[in-house]
């Protein structure tokens, strides 16, 4: 492969690895913003009884949880692609 070719070829990885790691960090932030919510409405009030009360703040903090896991599950595997993505364009640079 000719030297343009291998540099063409190591900028779109790195422009891919600039992008996946963007991602990345939406996702991070995304994880971070996630505040439970116990569902409480006009139709679907707060109990009265505390111990109600208690349990739908339990339940919430399990659900924000699980989402905000979810989150950081698929940030950590958009930072792994970029990693590697910035590896091959290290590797590819280094035999331009």
């Amino acid at each position: 492969m000719g030297g343009v070719a291998m540099r063409l070829v190591s900028l779109g990885l790195g422009f891919s690895a600039l992008v996946s790691g963007l991602i990345a960090a939406f996702y991070w932030y995304q994880s971070s913003t996630v505040q439970p919510d116990p569902g409480w409405t006009i139709e679907n009030p707060e109990p009265v009884v505390p111990e109600l009360k208690q349990i739908a703040w339990h339940s919430a903090i399990l659900a924000a949880g699980a989402k905000s896991f979810d989150l950081n599950k698929t940030a950590a595997l958009w930072t792994a692609l970029s990693v590697a993505l910035g590896g091959a364009v290290s590797i590819i640079g280094s035999l331009a």
